[in-house]
């Protein structure tokens, strides 16, 4: 090894890039649950994930390390951000390839969340929704109120979101940006798989074009647009309530408050 520099930190993950002796560059992550990136490179297959090499469980740990073949290339969000990259229409057509690419993956691979189907969507909304409501009575969550969660609870059954996860469920990367994205010449590579999702297609690509200044509006049904914030918000919730339940509760509670108005926004 000639070269290894922290690229990446917070509370369940370290990321190192790795320089070998004979020059080859890796990612090299650990990670603590609930990430399941692990087990969902082990399953995968395909181009679209970079190599990996997976590393053996460590006796009475419940960390897990990969290491992740390091890509050169710039990310979309890197290309978007470059005053010399094209339009966003041309950004729009990378984003939608990718996504495209991603809900080709097999749909039986292993996932975080599960919200194929209306059971799996009720399953997870109220599971959602009980959590938040117990962080704002607490007061946990300043900004955020009580007719915030039932605003949600309307909106959870209501039959444009209900028709659109009843729907065929396919892979999604569920926490994509522009950063985990790749555009390279033989198809993209999308990288951090920590917490896919099986659902309905679109999620992805609402995520991914909101990270790199689209309104994703203008390409995806509202119902997924909202899906793909409600999905932020679970994320927050478990983070402050099942994950790190003695932690600040300051940075999840900005994630909420934030996918509230990109929620409600039109």
């Amino acid at each position: 090894m000639t070269s290894r520099v922290r690229v990446h930190e917070w509370p369940l993950t370290v990321t190192d890039r790795v320089i070998l002796d004979d020059g080859r560059a890796f990612a090299y992550k650990a990670q603590l649950p609930p990430s399941i990136e692990v087990e969902f490179y082990a399953a995968a297959r395909g181009s679209l994930l970079p190599p990996h090499i997976e590393f053996p469980r460590i006796e009475g740990s419940a960390g897990r390390w990969i290491a992740t073949e390091w890509i050169s290339s710039p990310s979309l969000r890197e290309l978007v951000d470059d005053p010399a990259f094209g339009t966003l229409t041309a950004a729009a057509s990378i984003a939608e390839r990718a996504c495209a690419e991603i809900s080709l993956l097999d749909p039986r691979l292993p996932v975080l969340r599960d919200i194929g189907g209306v059971d799996a969507w009720r399953t997870l909304a109220a599971r959602t929704l009980d959590g938040l409501a117990r962080e704002v009575d607490a007061q946990r969550y300043p900004g955020v109120h009580g007719a915030d969660v039932r605003r949600l609870r309307d909106w959870s059954e209501s039959l444009p979101v209900l028709a659109a996860v009843d729907t065929e469920a396919v892979i999604q990367h569920g926490d994509l940006t522009g950063h985990e994205v790749f555009p390279m010449a033989d198809g993209p590579r999308v990288i951090d798989w920590q917490r896919p999702v099986r659902g309905p297609r679109g999620i992805d690509l609402a995520n991914l074009l909101h990270d790199i200044g689209i309104d994703p509006r203008s390409h995806v049904d509202e119902a997924l647009v909202q899906i793909s914030r409600f999905l932020l918000i679970d994320w927050a919730v478990d983070a402050s309530t099942e994950i790190l339940p003695g932690a600040d509760p300051a940075i999840p509670g900005s994630w909420v408050r934030q996918a509230l108005v990109d929620f409600f926004t039109s």
